[in-house]
């Protein structure tokens, strides 16, 4: 079994001014077939890249076999399917006859232009190319972008019966579902391995989210109780020194102000600790539309 081997990777585009991937571990087989999620500008896409080779990052990418990318770059569509399958991949005509069988279409398709096809067509032809060589290991990049219901059945099956481990992306849940054994989640501050289709991390999340909750919840009671605290002795302490005449209870209202201030910097510690502790969960902000008669 390969491994494909993260360790402290870096990296973030220089217009964005943060870091997309910041201090990333991770060991990952090249016997699962992962499912890629998270939202958008979360760096799914960067990341396939950056195993690619194709951005300077700062970190330790390793592994021991040949990545290969979907969907692929078509230089010239107005020439023939088979040329240009060639010119990206040396392949044997059995395999790739295989390969399109496998995926519903016949050999004629490699003697029409490429620009003729249809978008699925394309997406199976190029599909195709993935896999006539055992030794590679591909990476998928949203392959139901131009797929009708019934194109992306048989791109599912397809996929589920591969023996060969890959990386997928989509955002189309029920494909991933169905094709994945392993999910790889991009959030917001961290990346997250799990064993299972996406409705197994989804269902972890869910619980993971609403425990962390509930958490944030009662922190942010204890937050505002030590708060009002503060609040309430300093303004009590500031009164006493106001309504005092004679001078020794003015002194004792000093002394009674000057505590009142050293519980408040106590108070601010401990609001400062508590604050810490806070989770970063991840939330989507209702819609809303401003009508207008």
């Amino acid at each position: 079994m390969m491994d494909i081997e993260i360790k402290h990777l870096y990296f973030g585009f220089d217009q964005q001014g943060t870091q997309l991937f910041s201090d990333i571990n991770l060991r990952l087989s090249t016997q699962w077939k992962l499912g890629l999620i998270g939202r958008n500008g979360r760096g799914k896409t960067t990341l396939l890249r950056l195993l690619m080779g194709d951005y300077q990052y700062t970190g330790d990418i390793s592994q021991n076999s040949k990545f290969t990318y979907f969907p692929q770059t078509i230089q010239d569509p107005q020439q023939l399917t088979y040329n240009i399958l060639q010119a990206l991949s040396n392949f044997d005509f059995w395999k790739i006859s295989r390969e399109l069988t496998l995926l519903g279409l016949t050999d004629d398709i490699l003697w029409r232009k490429f620009s003729s096809l249809s978008g699925g067509e394309q997406t199976k032809v190029l599909l195709s190319l993935l896999f006539v060589d055992d030794t590679s290991f591909p990476l998928i990049d949203e392959p139901t972008n131009h797929l009708d219901q019934a194109s992306r059945q048989q791109v599912v099956h397809y996929l589920k019966e591969k023996k060969q481990g890959f990386i997928v992306v989509s955002h189309d849940r029920n494909f991933i579902d169905e094709i994945v054994d392993h999910t790889l989640s991009i959030e917001k501050h961290k990346v997250l391995l799990q064993k299972g289709n996406f409705q197994v991390y989804d269902d972890q999340k869910k619980q993971t989210d609403a425990y962390e909750k509930e958490q944030n919840d009662q922190l942010k009671k204890e937050i505002k109780h030590i708060k009002q605290v503060s609040k309430t002795v300093a303004t009590w302490a500031l009164q006493r020194e106001n309504e005092t005449n004679d001078s020794a209870s003015r002194r004792l209202a000093k002394k009674q102000a000057k505590r009142s201030k050293a519980i408040a910097k106590r108070s601010e510690s401990k609001v400062e600790a508590k604050s810490a502790l806070l989770k970063n969960i991840e939330s989507v902000s209702p819609l809303t539309l401003n009508f207008t008669p």
